[in-house]
């Protein structure tokens, strides 16, 4: 947040847990409120996000809390319905906006069969940050019709690799 502020930005920090003070009524018309007022919603990291939400049973997700994972839902649908702002997500972030779009994750890349051979992900902070660890660094395509890659003019790039789930890619 004070990055954000040194940068010139009114960063508002929304609070979890509201579902527990907040009538449902009460829940749904704070979300419209933020998606009418804030310009861009940041989504951040966190647990992994309950698969019953894409429709899928749990097969390698890690502690999803379900209720938690609504209320998120809800604000982000609510904002993505609304065509008010920019909506961009880290990790976790990113993960739940691909959901909220309809697409579906990969719970666990290690257990995904497509990867036996492939890519290893880390689950350490400690790991991700050692560039001298070959399971936390990977390349990665860069499509030349995305905005990564205007930004960057690469058609590859070296990313570290801290997480165990991904965006699958299709919609439920």
């Amino acid at each position: 947040v004070s990055e954000l502020r040194g940068a010139g930005a009114n960063p508002h920090v929304i609070p979890l847990g509201l579902e527990t003070i907040l009538t449902p009524t009460e829940l749904r018309q704070y979300h419209e409120l933020i998606s009418k007022k804030i310009p861009v919603l940041v989504l951040m990291g966190g647990a992994d996000i309950h698969p019953s939400l894409y429709g899928e049973k749990i097969k390698g997700a890690v502690d999803p809390i379900l209720q938690r994972d609504k209320v998120e839902l809800s604000l982000i649908r609510t904002y993505i319905n609304g065509e008010k702002g920019f909506l961009t997500g880290f990790c976790r972030g990113h993960q739940f906006a691909a959901v909220a779009q309809g697409l579906t994750l990969i719970q666990d890349i290690p257990r995904d069969p497509r990867f036996k051979d492939g890519v290893k992900h880390t689950y350490s902070a400690e790991m991700a940050n050692d560039q001298g660890n070959r399971n936390a660094y990977h390349d990665i395509k860069i499509s030349r019709d995305s905005l990564l890659f205007e930004a960057t003019g690469k058609e590859v790039i070296r990313v570290n690799s801290r997480h165990h789930q991904a965006v699958e890619g299709q919609s439920n």
